[in-house]
């Protein structure tokens, strides 16, 4: 890989679609190093670095907004502290999304137990508009 890999090459290693790299290039995320006479691309190892972060970024459950964040945060010099925000603000984010998951979980757990309304919140308040709504 001396003067870098082309496309084709890069987005196999890093078991990505060639679309899905130049949609990367369109928002701005990656930029090839190298660009020959001829129009083709050149990747570096750092720039495959920095794909192999966004790919990882993303296995993680950030969006492409927020990565793009990390990654402008990355090159402001704040690579640390933004990586720790960044972190930090999606793991909070997953936590609320679990306990939420958790409540339906048990709201379900309990309608299955128990087929009526039982004490799940959102079900009789549903039942209730339901009762309402024909009353009227």
């Amino acid at each position: 890989m001396s003067g870098g890999l082309g496309r084709k090459e890069a987005a196999e290693l890093l078991g990505l679609g060639t679309a899905t790299l130049l949609y990367y290039e369109r928002r701005g995320m990656i930029s090839p190093s190298r660009l020959e006479g001829n129009g083709y691309r050149l990747y570096a190892k750092a720039d495959l670095a920095r794909l192999a972060l966004i790919l990882k970024a993303k296995d993680l459950g950030l969006t492409l907004r927020e990565i793009s964040g990390l990654l402008a945060g990355i090159e402001g010099g704040a690579a640390v502290e933004a990586l720790r925000e960044g972190a930090a603000a999606k793991a909070a984010s997953i936590r609320q999304e679990i306990r939420e998951l958790d409540r339906r979980a048990r709201c379900l757990e309990e309608l299955a137990a128990n087929p009526g309304l039982g004490s799940c919140e959102k079900l009789r308040a549903v039942a209730a508009a339901a009762i309402a709504a024909r009353a009227a």
